[in-house]
């Protein structure tokens, strides 16, 4: 029997490679594409469609290899070139085909630490408005605002250029709101921007790297599209840690007000009382101890202070129950 299987079968099997974790799964699913390509162009009656191209993209994003970035792009430039060829609306890039080029890029990025690879994403991103058609979301904007946070091996002073970007592209986001409230930041939007300017050897890099954390919890705390949870207030800390002098009266302060707002939020965790405690100068401590409740001892935990200093916070079901037992 001379059986040809129609584009549906093909593009089950691009998807299982896709989803197969198989270290050679993307070159396995672009090898069924270019079979597809093959059949489509020598019979013609197997045509493939925006999916088939787009499903051996998202292969490439997940893949390890450290060239992704442009083993999407030159599947996309082949889906632009036949679609512009027979102007077929099957063939026609979808949101997730632009979708799956921004997430290829980004992963390049944050593997190697390419400048390149981040510009990239952000002109696909440009690309899927402009020519696409579409309305960039929030998890469009936060794959590549996530990328400094993220990024593995790669110069300090390139990191840092990023991570400026990021906050740029997280200020536009608040300014495209007001237009398309699909486009709004979250709280991962921002705090993925906040952990961007984190880890910083150079001085100068680390004071600038305080401000810009203030003015980013300060945009958060304007703008109204969400509030901030406990990992916010961890990377606040976290920065003040990294960038103040140890015992200075400005590391203190700032510190004090941090935690004061946390409390007052009542996101509270033992992860933001670990750092506090190396951070806090004893005098501040002393008053901390002051309020522990008085039927609990041993190390200051969220289980021996005022409850609604921790009441928002975000629990698993065993933390939950073990807090109910424990008051």
């Amino acid at each position: 029997l001379n059986i040809v299987p129609d584009v549906i079968s093909f593009n089950s099997t691009i998807n299982a490679w896709s989803k197969s974790g198989d270290r050679n799964g993307a070159q396995r699913a672009e090898g069924v594409l270019t079979r597809l390509l093959a059949e489509y162009e020598k019979h013609g009656e197997v045509v493939p469609n925006s999916i088939s191209f787009t499903t051996s993209m998202q292969a490439w994003a997940k893949s390890n290899e450290s060239n992704r970035g442009s083993k999407a792009q030159d599947i996309f430039d082949k889906l632009i070139s036949i679609y512009r060829e027979t102007n077929d609306e099957g063939l026609q890039p979808s949101e997730s085909c632009y979708g799956a080029l921004i997430s290829a890029y980004c992963a390049e990025a944050e593997e190697n630490g390419k400048r390149e690879a981040f510009e990239k994403a952000v002109e696909a991103l440009v690309r899927m408005q402009r020519e696409g058609g579409f309305i960039a979301k929030t998890s469009h904007y936060n794959l590549i605002i996530s990328v400094p946070s993220k990024m593995r091996e790669c110069d300090e002073v390139i990191r840092y250029d990023i991570a400026l970007k990021a906050r740029s592209i997280l200020v536009e986001m608040i300014e495209v709101t007001k237009g398309s409230p699909h486009s709004a930041p979250d709280i991962y939007s921002f705090n993925n921007v906040l952990k961007a300017f984190q880890g910083y050897k150079d001085e100068k890099r680390k004071r600038e790297s305080l401000f810009a954390v203030l003015d980013i919890f300060n945009m958060l705390c304007e703008t109204g599209h969400c509030g901030p949870n406990d990992q916010t207030y961890i990377h606040l800390l976290k920065a003040v840690q990294e960038s103040l002098i140890d015992e200075s009266d400005d590391r203190a302060v700032l510190c004090e007000e941090i935690f004061r707002k946390c409390c007052e939020s009542g996101l509270l965790t033992n992860a933001v009382l670990n750092i506090v405690g190396n951070l806090l100068p004893s005098v501040s401590l002393k008053r901390l101890e002051a309020c522990r409740t008085a039927s609990h001892t041993g190390p200051l935990t969220v289980y021996n202070l005022p409850t609604e200093w921790s009441e928002n916070r975000r629990v698993g079901q065993n933390q939950r129950r073990n807090r109910k037992n424990r008051h």
